[in-house]
C-alpha cells in the first residue's frame, strides 16, 4: 500500500493503479486499498469510478477522510445534497479534519447557502488550512453585498446598537457573519465618530469586542 502511494506521489499513476489492483486481489476487504484507489481515480478526474471505489471502502469501514473524499466526489457529480451529509459525518467523526470543514463550506457555498458555509470554513481556517482564509473572505464579502442589497445590513447595525453583552455580539455575529469584516467595522466607527457621545454610549467598545469576536 506505501508503495501505491508513493508512486502516486511521483506521478506514476498507471503503475500505482497496478499496485492498489493487486492489494485489492490479495485482500478484497481492505477498506484502505480501495479508499486509496477511489483517492487516485478521483485525482484524475475519473469520478464514476471513484465513487465506486469510495463506496466499497465506506461500506468496509468507514471513515471521516473517506467520507470527505467521497463528499468531494459527489459534489463533482452534481449531487451536491450527498456531499454535504458525507461532508458533515465526516466532521463529526473526526473534528479536527481541517478537510472535511473546507469542503464541506465550499460545496454549501457553491449552492448559495453561503452563510451555512462561513462557520465551516471558519473552522478550516483554525485548524490551519491554507486555503480557508481566501474562501472565508469570499464567503464573507459575498454577504456584505449581499446585505447592502437586500436592507439587512441595517439590521446588522441594529443588533450592533442593541447589544448589550459579548453574548449579544456573538450572536449578532452569527446572524450577520459579514460583520467581521474590516469595512463594515470600519464603517460603523466612522459613523459613531461623527455623532455625539451621548448618542449611543460604549459603542466603541462594543465594536472592539465584535473585531476580538471576528478575530477568532
Amino acid at each position: 500500500m506505501g508503495r501505491a502511494i508513493a508512486l502516486r506521489q511521483t506521478g506514476d499513476f498507471d503503475e500505482a493503479l497496478r499496485e492498489l489492483q493487486r492489494a485489492i486481489a490479495r485482500d478484497p476487504s481492505s477498506a484502505l486499498a480501495y479508499h486509496e484507489r477511489g483517492a487516485m481515480y478521483a485525482s484524475q478526474g475519473w469520478f464514476p469510478e471513484a465513487l465506486r471505489d469510495l463506496d466499497r471502502s465506506i461500506d468496509l469501514e468507514p471513515s471521516a477522510k473517506a467520507l470527505t473524499d467521497r463528499g468531494g466526489v459527489l459534489s463533482k457529480l452534481g449531487r451536491s445534497a450527498d456531499a454535504v451529509a458525507d461532508l458533515r459525518r465526516a466532521t463529526t467523526m473526526d473534528p479536527q479534519l481541517a478537510a472535511a470543514h473546507f469542503n464541506l463550506g465550499a460545496v454549501l457555498a457553491s449552492t448559495g447557502q453561503v452563510r451555512d458555509s462561513v462557520p465551516a470554513l471558519r473552522r478550516s481556517r483554525e485548524l490551519g488550512f491554507e486555503q480557508a482564509g481566501p474562501a472565508l473572505e469570499r464567503a464573507l464579502q459575498e454577504l456584505y453585498v449581499a446585505a447592502s442589497e437586500d436592507g439587512s445590513m441595517g439590521l446588522a447595525v441594529e443588533s450592533l446598537l442593541d447589544a448589550r453583552s459579548q453574548v449579544d455580539l456573538q450572536e449578532a455575529l452569527d446572524r450577520f457573519p459579514f460583520m467581521a469584516l474590516p469595512e463594515f467595522l470600519d464603517s460603523v466607527r466612522n459613523t459613531v465618530r461623527s455623532l455625539p457621545p451621548q448618542t449611543h454610549p460604549g459603542l466603541l467598545q462594543r465594536i472592539e469586542v465584535l473585531e476580538r469576536l471576528a478575530a477568532r
